[in-house]
């Protein structure tokens, strides 16, 4: 049986980071039943053993959605686990994000040393000014969901533009040390580890969609591991806004 995606199509899949692109299709912020709709999207990233996730898309599903409660049922038995969720609320046609983060400042270029009376005139003393940074950027490290949902006219169909992210700070490399009778000094940059998607999907209203399938980071090494994969899974939930009372 060949596994099959209900509605949901994958044009792109790319672990490198890029701007989302605004959505071609004119937004709908209403359907054929008259009423005001808002979209729910809900990404989640579910680790598995490699050779788990082959088994299940081997012998397929009749949608992603079934796919989805099959991996349910790996993570109640404690052979898959849930590593992240995001959600975020939108209008159709509007882009939303929402992060849990936190900001790694790090710098990224140094100034390089200078030995002050090199020639060591008499009566003065040699100073050595260590490395020292002079330039500094910003990683966010955490859970980062951007997406540009529009609803179609029937209430159900939805259009996603999004792009998923996890990451992860490994640890820190060192480039350069030095230690003397002057000081000591240490230039560090940090590695870090980046699990991100960028796709664009058609679903429709409660089902799921599966995104991409990734190696996580093995936590000892900080390496890619090979052996797991992470899977993203997609849902969206058409909210439906009540008008306000007579």
């Amino acid at each position: 049986m060949k596994f099959s995606h209900a509605l949901c199509l994958l044009p792109l899949l790319s672990l490198a980071a890029g701007p989302l692109h605004a959505q071609e299709t004119p937004p709908a912020t209403s359907t054929t039943d008259g009423g005001d709709k808002l979209v729910r999207i809900q990404v989640e990233w579910i680790e598995v053993e490699a050779l788990q996730m082959t088994e299940l898309l081997r012998k397929g599903a009749a949608s992603d959605t079934a796919l989805r409660e099959s991996v349910q049922k790996l993570i109640e038995d404690r052979d898959a686990t849930l590593v992240e969720t995001a959600l975020v609320t939108a209008r159709s046609g509007q882009r939303a994000k929402v992060e849990s983060i936190h900001e790694h400042i790090y710098p990224t270029g140094f100034q390089a040393p200078e030995v002050i009376n090199p020639e060591g005139e008499k009566g003065s003393k040699t100073v050595l000014i260590l490395p020292h940074p002079t330039a500094f950027e910003t990683r966010n490290l955490g859970v980062t969901l951007e997406v540009d949902p529009v609803l179609g006219a029937d209430g159900k169909t939805i259009d996603l533009n999004l792009a998923p992210e996890l990451v992860y700070l490994v640890g820190e490399q060192s480039w350069a040390e030095y230690e003397g009778d002057l000081g000591t000094s240490s230039t560090r940059t940090p590695s870090i580890y980046t699990a991100k998607t960028t796709t664009q999907v058609a679903t429709t209203d409660g089902e799921y969609c599966l995104l991409s399938a990734q190696s996580p980071q093995n936590v000892e090494t900080g390496m890619t591991d090979g052996s797991r994969k992470l899977m993203a899974f997609v849902r969206v939930d058409v909210v439906s806004v009540s008008p306000p009372a007579k």
